[in-house]
């Protein structure tokens, strides 16, 4: 369903369209349709607070648990919390996992 909505295996780019992201070339071209993935995030700007969320399509239920760890893992690796979220002061990162209509999620804090 989620990848129906987002039709997230064509060409993302006009997701990203008006976002931050957009005007920094390096980081589009780097992230744009290389994952069936979606990633959100969401900033409080008054406070200095981001929630940073990365979600992942399971192929199967089992997989779940580890398809949340590798997206905080991908959170990590490639560095959303300093490219996308300068001058914060407080990061919830939350990897999520979706299988038929299973929702998973895990977190951690920046």
């Amino acid at each position: 369903m989620l990848d129906t909505f987002f039709n997230i295996r064509k060409n993302s780019t006009a997701y990203f369209a008006g976002l931050e992201i957009a005007q920094e070339p390096d980081l589009c071209s780097k992230w744009m349709n290389q994952w069936s993935v979606l990633f959100l995030t969401l900033k409080d700007r008054t406070n200095r607070r981001a929630i940073i969320i990365e979600v992942k399509r399971s192929k199967t239920e089992k997989r779940m648990p580890k398809d949340c760890e590798a997206a905080l893992e991908q959170i990590d690796r490639e560095k959303y919390t300093i490219h996308l979220l300068k001058g914060y002061k407080t990061i919830l990162c939350y990897g999520a996992a979706f299988f038929e209509k299973s929702c998973m999620i895990k977190y951690s804090k920046n």
